[in-house]
């Protein structure tokens, strides 16, 4: 996701019945320190990075639970929260609780730093978060040097793909790889050919428009022009009449300038009705600002494209909301599959040492014996057979570099208020 504060507006909306978070990525020095300052530091003797055991399941929960992520932050937390609760039910990790430490990824860099220097004093074994892609990319140095394992329920960035993670960093969100192939599978269905892509000029956007460019190549539709728009450009005319030499238009942008060159696209193709193709961070209201002098009709002409957020799965949101009857359940699932990967990689290497569990994961969501709840995925293991663990979404499969290759996507329009409107989904596999 973008960064916290660039993403309030829409984290707001979200919760009050719109499901979507931005997804953005960076460039990082896998082994260069965050540049923020640095927080609370334990001058205890430590032990060798990824081996130390003493028999019991530390778990660092690194969420917003501050800025403008922290509605985002609760309902992940909750996720994980109730998976813990769930596996100390079942008799925790060698006969002790699940230990759970919570700690403030906030809404930046600096005090994410501090709130992971307080979880690594804490000797934690495993981390799951951050949410932010950003936040991730500038503390994997950390957790790789610490040897810790971290698994993210959120973080989508392109550029975290490839990462030199050592192997100890995974997600349960799908990589915008993935939402690229959702993106040109959406823009194939409008049966046009000719396509631009009018995308945000920062990292997040570079990467994002790059890999939709080669997803629409695979379908042999023509990459009519590539159109970068500057973060918070005041004036977008010329980069939209560029755009709109195509037949289609893919907008890749944020939830402020983005969601404004989406209602610009929209006033300028009036009269062509030009289709226009968005990624996610326009669902909810974002456009809503800038809706003067567009109509349904208008709006009728945007499909959208977003990772789903809330499962499906009615057992698990009844289960969700007994324990935390104010949740929405946005992205939860991710959180919950996150905690009980870490857990049942711990039981099957009977092990709490955070390398062995990283060597157990990608297995544990690939092939075998379907399960989707820890207990059920226990029983399994202790009868000798190998388990794909699918969680509540009941598709979860994570790959050699421990990213999902599959995952749904829900495809929505917007109302004549600039409001999502949800209108199917479709599952994307690499």
């Amino acid at each position: 996701m973008r960064p916290h504060g660039s993403s309030a507006a829409r984290l707001a909306t979200a919760l009050a019945g719109a499901i979507g978070l931005a997804l953005a990525a960076c460039s990082g020095d896998d082994d260069t320190p965050s540049t923020a300052s640095r927080g609370t530091t334990t001058t205890a003797a430590a032990p060798v990075a990824g081996t130390s055991e003493d028999g019991e399941l530390r778990l660092g929960l690194l969420l917003p639970m501050s800025g403008a992520g922290a509605d985002l932050g609760a309902s992940l937390r909750h996720g994980a929260e109730l998976a813990i609760e769930q596996i100390n039910d079942a008799g925790g990790h060698a006969g002790r609780p699940v230990r759970a430490i919570l700690r403030d990824e906030g809404d930046d860099v600096a005090t994410a730093a501090v709130s992971l220097d307080e979880l690594v004093a804490e000797d934690v074994d495993a981390i799951v978060g951050p949410a932010s892609s950003i936040v991730a990319l500038n503390v994997l140095g950390t957790t790789r040097r610490e040897g810790l394992v971290v698994c993210s329920p959120t973080a989508t960035a392109l550029a975290l793909d490839d990462y030199p993670d050592d192997g100890l960093f995974f997600r349960t969100a799908p990589s915008d790889s993935l939402q690229a192939e959702a993106i040109a599978r959406a823009v194939d269905q409008t049966g046009l050919t000719s396509v631009s892509v009018l995308h945000i000029d920062d990292a997040y956007g570079r990467a994002f428009a790059d890999e939709v460019a080669v997803r629409l190549g695979t379908r042999s539709i023509a990459l009519a022009a590539d159109v970068p728009f500057e973060p918070g450009a005041s004036e977008l005319d010329d980069e939209v009449a560029r755009a709109l030499e195509a037949e289609v238009v893919v907008v890749i942008g944020d939830s402020t300038t983005g969601a404004r060159a989406v209602a610009e696209v929209l006033r300028a193709s009036r009269e062509s009705g030009t289709p226009v193709v968005v990624n996610d961070t326009m669902r909810g209201s974002t456009i809503a600002s800038s809706t003067t002098g567009l109509t349904s009709r208008d709006f009728a002409r945007v499909t959208g494209v977003g990772p789903r957020a809330i499962t499906d799965d009615l057992s698990f949101l009844q289960s969700l909301r007994e324990r935390s009857p104010e949740t929405e359940g946005m992205f939860a699932v991710g959180a919950f599959d996150c905690v009980n990967l870490i857990a049942l990689a711990a039981r099957e290497a009977s092990s709490s040492a955070p390398s062995a569990i990283a060597s157990r994961i990608t297995t544990l969501a690939t092939g075998g014996t379907r399960c989707t709840s820890f207990e059920s995925c226990v029983d399994d293991l202790a009868e000798g057979r190998n388990v794909d663990y699918d969680g509540p979404s009941g598709l979860l499969q994570l790959d050699a570099r421990g990213d999902p290759n599959r995952s749904v996507f829900d495809l929505f329009t917007l109302d004549q208020f600039g409001r999502e409107l949800l209108v199917s989904s479709v599952t994307v596999s690499t």
